[in-house]
């Protein structure tokens, strides 16, 4: 898979020949997909930018758009295991520690 700058995606969306896209998988602001070569490629694409949907549908390129809601959970999941804050840290580890300083958990160090 070999990975283009957005300038070239567009210049090779209303491209006809083998270096030509044939389709566009887009995925929040990334995109795969394959030329009418075969080839495939891979670009980064702005995040507001409606008129990019209506040239590849012009170009008759086959667009597949992913929900990333799906995965929802998996940002919620992130959120929960973030780090805790410093000062919670803080009172975690004094609390968790005998009169000789030593932890009786080794969760945090």
């Amino acid at each position: 898979m070999v990975e283009i700058n957005f300038s070239s995606f567009m210049e090779k969306v209303g491209r006809a020949g083998d270096d030509g896209i044939k389709t566009a998988k887009i995925s929040g602001n990334s995109v795969t997909g394959e030329y009418f070569n075969g080839g495939k490629y891979k670009t980064a694409i702005p995040v507001n930018y409606p008129d990019l949907y209506g040239k590849l549908l012009e170009k008759n390129v086959a667009v597949e758009v992913v929900d990333l809601s799906k995965n929802e959970w998996i940002s919620w999941l992130l959120q929960l295991l973030s780090p805790i804050p410093q000062p919670l840290r803080g009172l975690w580890q004094y609390g968790a520690s005998n009169s000789n300083g030593v932890h009786r958990c080794c969760l945090i160090r």
